[in-house]
């Protein structure tokens, strides 16, 4: 028996599957495998983009912009990390995630989000600033005059 616990644990089978398996108590199978090394783990698993993530991910691909919710921020260090080109501006009150590539489609999501009755023409361009983006003057006009 203790020939077999030996040859399952060098085999790579962790101590505790070897004594399942054998239907031991895993601390006999300890004691007659204390010499042996353990099996080596996968530290550096990559775990990639699930979850929330990849719903965020997701509709980033479709709009180009997203308006987080408390507990995205992290969300967005994850993305941040395999995707460069992912920005994001915290204005108002409002944080919102953005592909560089869409910053367009990105301020005017922004601007439709904020519950700002009066928007100054300083701050729209101090907006499109932060944004690195350009609103034409009727744009300007149109978010000014909002009520």
């Amino acid at each position: 028996m203790i020939e077999k616990i030996r040859k399952e644990v060098k085999g790579g089978k962790t101590r505790l599957q070897v004594s399942k398996d054998l239907n031991l108590s895993y601390h006999v199978v300890c004691y007659y495998s204390i010499d042996l090394p353990s099996p080596k783990k996968d530290y550096k698993r990559h775990t990639g983009i699930k979850g929330r993530a990849l719903e965020i991910l997701n509709i980033l691909m479709a709009d180009g912009h997203h308006i987080c919710i408390p507990g995205d921020v992290a969300k967005y260090r994850l993305l941040k990390k395999y995707i460069p080109t992912i920005y994001k501006v915290h204005l108002y009150n409002k944080t919102i995630v953005f592909l560089e590539a869409k910053s367009n489609e990105a301020i005017r999501g922004f601007l439709e989000h904020i519950n700002k009755r009066k928007i100054s023409f300083f701050e729209l361009e101090k907006v499109s600033k932060v944004f690195k983006s350009k609103l034409s003057k009727s744009e300007k006009k149109k978010y000014a005059s909002k009520s």
